[in-house]
């Protein structure tokens, strides 16, 4: 990683230097290998900008991977992720959706001490279906009675990573 890394840094160091970042209004993610310029308007000036000043300390974009989107309206994977805007179908297809990445993120996160992250989780999803499904069915409410905790992973069945972690409750006799 050293040497790759290191004229990664150069990169970045010039486009802060140049003012580049503040000219361009733009924000950029990067990660080892992997970049996303964020800007409105110009994104083809930005993109040949970026090339030429790679080449200049030895590194050279994948024009195969290197493409240019409108993220408002058209959808792009980064590090493994979906940006931009999304059709949302049924809830069973939305449900099953969150779960399955639910279930790769607890594999992944799954040593250590998790019970903690696994309530802070569960929390924030049941909060962010509650809003979903709000919106959705146009409650005016908060819809906390109505898409309560016991709804949201007992009836509508999303995954409750406290229960992956914990193991399913007791039966009762």
């Amino acid at each position: 990683m050293g040497g790759r890394s290191l004229y990664r840094n150069r990169f970045l160091k010039y486009r802060r230097r140049t003012g580049k970042g503040r000219e361009w209004r733009a924000v950029i993610i990067n990660y080892a290998d992997a970049l996303v310029i964020l800007r409105r308007g110009g994104a083809a000036e930005a993109l040949e900008w970026t090339a030429r000043t790679r080449a200049r300390i030895g590194l050279t974009l994948n024009r195969e991977k290197t493409k240019l989107v409108q993220a408002k309206h058209e959808r792009f994977d980064f590090l493994g992720y979906t940006f931009g805007p999304s059709e949302v179908g049924r809830w069973e297809e939305v449900r099953d959706r969150l779960n399955r990445v639910w279930v790769g993120w607890s594999n992944y996160f799954s040593y250590g001490t998790r019970l903690m992250a696994y309530r802070a989780v569960d929390n924030h999803v049941c909060e962010r279906v509650r809003g979903f499904l709000r919106r959705r069915k146009k409650v005016s409410s908060r819809g906390a009675r109505r898409f309560s905790d016991q709804v949201v992973f007992g009836q509508l069945g999303v995954l409750r990573l406290r229960r992956m972690h914990l193991g399913p409750p007791p039966a009762t006799a």
